[in-house]
């Protein structure tokens, strides 16, 4: 499964070597003992604004780390949007349920396919607002552009559906060719519209589209 987060951060591995522990030496007189080493500070972390994100498409490995995803707007659930998108892709969505993410948060997520090689992936408040979109179309899917393209319609308020369809189209030309060239995980740029943030994910088993709330959004 998925979040998408989208959805793009690097990973330092260190290599530890054991050594067997050894009492200290005794020494006369020595009663001072050394004061632990106290944890450095966990670094704040700045997103990034909306003017220096990416507007092409880029290799998975370079997605730049984004803010926290928050509601797409207030109060809103998308609920007829997500009807209609059902409907017409024949999804059937299950019950919301917990799942955990990376850092240990949990979030309330909702899932469907429609069996055909087709899903949607939601995570919501606890109060229904719709935080993320999420729309998957396997590989060799003859109804890819057309389902992303739809998911890339939605209509928070503040957003520009028709300004996002418009995008995806040459977000997709773009992320597609760059893929055929390097045979690896390539991302599109990446729209903000009001106060939503789009990208394409490529991978080598699927096309995403993953739209989050927040102006820029955390990758899942």
């Amino acid at each position: 499964m998925l979040v998408l987060t989208a959805v793009a951060a690097a990973l330092t591995l260190t290599a530890c070597t054991k050594h067997e522990q050894q009492d200290p030496p005794v020494v006369a007189g020595a009663e001072d003992k050394p004061s632990p080493t106290k944890p450095s500070p966990t670094p704040s972390f700045t997103p990034p604004s909306a003017a220096t994100l990416p507007t092409h498409a880029i290799p998975a490995a370079e997605m730049p780390r984004l803010g926290e995803a928050t509601v797409m707007a207030k109060g809103y659930t998308g609920k007829a949007f997500l009807a209609d998108l059902s409907k017409t892709w024949s999804i059937t969505l299950g019950a919301p349920k917990e799942e955990e993410f990376p850092g240990g948060r949990k979030e309330t997520v909702i899932t469907g396919d429609n069996g055909k090689g087709l899903s949607l992936l939601l995570t919501v408040t606890k109060a229904d607002e719709l935080v993320l979109l999420d729309c998957i179309a396997k590989n060799g899917n003859t109804h890819t552009t057309a389902f992303l393209r739809a998911c890339a319609a939605v209509d928070a308020p503040g957003a520009d559906p028709d300004k996002a369809t418009t995008w995806f189209d040459q977000a997709k030309k773009e992320t597609d060719t760059l893929y055929a060239k390097n045979k690896e995980a390539t991302v599109s740029g990446i729209l903000t519209t009001g106060k939503l943030v789009m990208f394409v994910n490529r991978l080598t088993d699927s096309e995403q589209l993953k739209i989050f709330g927040g102006g820029t959004a955390e990758n899942y």
